[in-house]
């Protein structure tokens, strides 16, 4: 029975990974993604796009970005390498293992037998509810791979505070090299592990062995590269980090934090059944409260406004719902019942991920212009569910479409037009001869009419897609250049490869 338990264990981890890599292997390039497939220059940042033109030009791309951008060191060292050198399906086969082994320190970090194939199951219900991220290259590494490099760590940590014979040399080294990566490689973990190191030190430094003191300091060094790197402190200055407190952003970061309510909604059902008192549960998880207190705090003085922020405190209240549930199946008769609802929604849910995943890399406007062979293309845009969208890559068209052109530099023109577009020509729609603004069901279309290499007519309609309303009316580019700087960044760059067709459009959503 053991055996048969434990091989239902893998093949639930094979299926996860399995999904995970087909999920990367078609999601659409977008957003910082298009960015990193370019060298970061000091002088210019990511705004001039400079393709690289060999591997080791990659450090220095990661030293500019840590002087003018970002101090994630670690996790930069795989985007750059993934999104600018590498094959998308090398990717998709180290997020598909990731992915499965962020299940398996979830478990052994919650103390739960990795045999046992309800608490893998149970244990991907809570990362697929509370911790799956988009699998874009940026959103996995950022975030789960930091994650499951700094559980790991801690899993070491602990396994060397156990043993008695002291560590060899070799092992330290490695050791400490990993707890240096893993200070620098995401606040989100970095901070209330890093607070939370300082409160065991602090309370229990007797039961803490040097080794492990060491490891501490190398992790709070990191820690101090990541936080106070001179692009963190640069971008912080000019961005809206750095805002401190208000009631607003406490009432977003608590509302971002869902996995919390989840926690004490377990916690609750298991004083009720009295299997533990809280007393005995804030003592047994006293290192994950104070990590979501940390994290919390820590979110909460910078001001940044972010649900991604809170992805640390999340997975910390994960591993206190996972602790629970040895107390919660042991008088909870119905639990394989509720086990097998929630499991049907999550794969019904993941379906339907799987089916608009699908459904953009075949359909989508960038797709079908890499296939073209004069860059002409006919879509329509895949409007996806809300409730969707956290577990997936939703393209915003006009900016994903600019930064495409900007950053790959293609040599055909970039021609997105909607279908109706295409039965306008066709004779199968009229359109009056006073308008440019095509209707189409609940949809409306900007087209844009090429007049002189330095004048377009444009007409708008209703919003634009950042949310400014300009109104209906009939203007130069030029006329709109000087009005509105972000109109110039969007249509600007985009006009240069519309002069050579006869007519472009863009989709505006009402």
């Amino acid at each position: 029975m053991k055996i048969k338990t434990k091989r239902l264990s893998f093949l639930l981890l094979a299926a996860f990974a399995l999904y995970v890599f087909w999920l990367s292997l078609r999601t659409v390039a977008r957003g910082d993604d298009l960015l990193y497939c370019c060298f970061y220059s000091l002088e210019t940042g990511f705004h001039v796009p400079i393709p690289f033109n060999s591997i080791w030009e990659l450090p220095v791309s990661l030293f500019n970005h840590y002087m003018g951008f970002n101090g994630r060191i670690t996790p930069h060292i795989f985007v750059f390498l993934f999104d600018g050198f590498l094959p998308r399906w090398i990717y998709a086969l180290a997020n598909a293992g990731v992915f499965a082994l962020a299940i398996w320190v979830l478990l052994k970090m919650a103390g739960l037998s990795t045999q046992r194939w309800k608490y893998t199951l149970a244990t991907m219900l809570v990362f697929y509810i509370g911790l799956f991220m988009l699998v874009d290259p940026c959103m996995s590494i950022n975030y789960v791979w930091s994650g499951v490099m700094c559980g790991g760590l801690l899993l070491a940590m602990k396994r060397l505070n156990e043993q008695e014979e002291r560590a060899g040399f070799g092992r330290m080294a490695l050791l400490s090299v990993a707890a240096l990566l893993c200070g620098c490689s995401h606040e989100a973990f970095s901070v209330p592990l890093s607070g939370t190191m300082f409160f065991v030190l602090l309370r229990h430094h007797k039961a803490v062995k040097r080794q492990n003191i060491w490891l501490i300091l190398c992790f709070w060094i990191g820690t101090v590269l990541l936080v106070f790197a001179p692009g963190t402190l640069s971008r912080a200055a000019h961005s809206n980090v750095g805002g401190g407190f208000s009631v607003r952003g406490a009432i977003y970061l608590l509302a971002a934090a869902r996995m919390l309510y989840l926690a004490l909604i377990a916690w609750l059902l298991v004083v009720l059944m009295k299997q533990k008192t809280w007393k005995q549960l804030l003592r047994e998880n006293e290192m994950l409260v104070w990590a979501i207190i940390v994290g919390f705090l820590f979110s909460l003085f910078i001001g940044y406004q972010n649900s991604k922020q809170m992805y640390g405190v999340n997975a910390f209240a994960s591993l206190m719902v996972l602790r629970a549930l040895p107390s919660l199946s042991a008088k909870w008769r119905s639990k394989n019942m509720w086990l097998g609802i929630v499991s049907v929604l999550c794969l019904i849910h993941a379906g339907m991920v799987a089916y608009y995943t699908e459904k953009m890399a075949r359909n989508g406007e960038i797709a079908l212009y890499d296939e073209s062979v004069d860059g002409l293309v006919y879509a329509d845009v895949v409007e996806v569910p809300s409730f969707l969208a956290t577990h997936m890559s939703v393209p915003r068209e006009v900016f994903t479409l600019h930064q495409r052109i900007h950053y790959e530099q293609p040599t055909k023109p970039m021609r997105a037009l909607p279908r109706v577009v295409k039965d306008v020509k066709s004779g199968k729609i009229s359109v009056p001869a006073e308008g440019r603004v095509l209707t189409a069901g609940k949809q409306n279309y900007l087209v844009v009419v090429p007049a002189t290499t330095d004048s377009v007519e444009v007409e708008l309609t209703d919003h634009l897609p950042w949310g400014k309303e300009i109104g209906k009316s009939v203007q130069t580019i030029k006329d709109f250049t000087e009005s509105d700087s972000a109109f110039k960044y969007y249509v600007g760059e985009l006009w240069n490869h519309f002069v050579t067709s006869q007519t472009a459009a863009l989709h505006i959503s009402k």
